[in-house]
């Protein structure tokens, strides 16, 4: 699992090896110098890592049951965000995102060409498309109307 994947990277990080390696480029690629250069910082140490697999771990012990027994959000405005590059589980994750997008009667699902789930919000084309959608989400809970379409790219 990712948490299990999590606690690994946190204890590969205690020796310094991801510093060596360089594993965070997949993660922050895209992102300004100092920005990047921060984010390598904090993922080669092993808190970061840590905290991300107790908060996945958290998830599946506390919430998982819950968000699945919601049967529907009516018509709370909901934009879910697929990408089109993944690594794993591609087939899975895009399904259960198109379920996810059909809980709401005032949702959009859009998929994101040629991003990955971490460039959605370290490449700056990408995390455009992401602020956008919290900007409709936003107007649309304000108003009380409808999630308007996206502006990609």
């Amino acid at each position: 699992s990712v948490a299990v994947g999590n606690r690994v990277m946190a204890l590969v990080s205690r020796f310094g090896l991801l510093s060596i390696v360089r594993a965070e480029r997949s993660f922050i690629a895209g992102l300004p110098p100092r920005e990047y250069a921060e984010m390598r910082a904090y993922l080669a140490r092993p808190q970061g890592w840590s905290a991300g697999a107790g908060g996945l771990l958290a998830w599946d012990r506390h919430s998982r049951e819950q968000v699945n027994a919601v049967p529907s959000l009516g018509s709370l405005p909901l934009v879910v965000l697929s990408v089109t590059e993944q690594d794993r589980y591609a087939d899975v994750l895009t399904r259960l995102q198109a379920e996810l997008a059909t809980l709401s009667s005032n949702s959009r699902h859009v998929t994101v060409s040629g991003a990955t789930h971490y460039t959605l919000v370290s490449e700056q084309q990408y995390a455009a498309v992401v602020a956008d959608a919290i900007r409709a989400v936003s107007a649309a809970a304000q108003s009380s109307g409808p999630v308007r379409e996206l502006v990609l790219g």
